[in-house]
């Protein structure tokens, strides 16, 4: 009886270690990804890496915050490698894992003999169990920080943009506006043909017309010359017939 428990108890350490949740650092493999950036383009003359080494079990790759493999195809000789190896699916969601599939990316084929992998997302980063590709060379393509910042540079400069644009339309909708409805008028009582103007309003009205002008509502139409008769401005008319006769004798 106690043989029986103790060989129970060792069945279910050993069902624990085995099926433990790769999230937890002691059940993945981290593996230092730089060369694996979709941004990390070879020469053709350069040595290519190869995944051929890979054993069947989980990784994280830490050349993203996330650790996220690239899901779009790279062009030939990115990643370090000839043929990139990308995944043409969606992540699992938070605490889920999924089972996706990746392909080879060539220069005749962007998903070439296509496979399946399982993908965990721990939330703050993915894990992988990745399998040994069928040829080489090749090599699993990881993002790099870079791509996520020019994807939010991508995503603000055209908002910042139209923002500019609005606010300069509405400083110069504000400024016609202004300018629109301020005006300077000047009313003149000319004194007669030949004699100087003399200024008797100067001012800057709003929204007001030229005929609410103080003093007397005058409109300047009503200053003109012609309009006006020398008594009305205290002058004396011209002397009566035979007048200037008299004085002379």
């Amino acid at each position: 009886m106690v043989k029986f428990g103790v060989v129970y108890v060792f069945t279910l350490l050993s069902c624990s270690i085995s099926d433990g949740d790769p999230c937890q650092v002691t059940n993945h493999v981290t593996l230092n990804g730089q060369w694996r950036s979709i941004n990390n383009i070879i020469n053709p003359s350069e040595t290519a890496n190869c995944d051929s080494t890979m054993s069947d079990t989980w990784y994280r790759v830490e050349s993203h915050i996330l650790g996220e493999i690239a899901t779009a195809p790279p062009s030939e000789y990115s990643c370090g490698t000839r043929y990139p190896i990308w995944m043409g699916d969606v992540f699992p969601g938070p605490g889920q894992t999924r089972t996706v599939q990746v392909c080879f990316s060539t220069n005749f084929n962007t998903c070439e003999s296509p496979w399946t992998i399982d993908v965990k997302n721990c939330e703050t980063f993915y894990v992988y169990q990745l399998t040994r590709p069928s040829k080489c060379p090749s090599a699993y393509c990881f993002k790099s920080d870079t791509d996520n910042d020019d994807t939010l540079l991508a995503e603000i400069i055209p908002s910042v943009v139209v923002a500019v644009i609005i606010i300069i339309i509405v400083a110069v909708c504000i400024l016609k506006h202004k300018l629109s409805s301020s005006r300077v008028f000047t009313v003149s009582n000319e004194r007669g043909p030949g004699r100087t103007s003399e200024i008797i309003v100067t001012r800057i009205v709003d929204n007001q017309q030229p005929g609410n002008l103080q003093p007397g509502n005058q409109h300047p139409g009503n200053q003109h010359p012609g309009n006006q008769q020398p008594g009305n401005r205290g002058e004396r008319g011209p002397p009566p017939p035979g007048y200037l006769d008299g004085l002379t004798r």
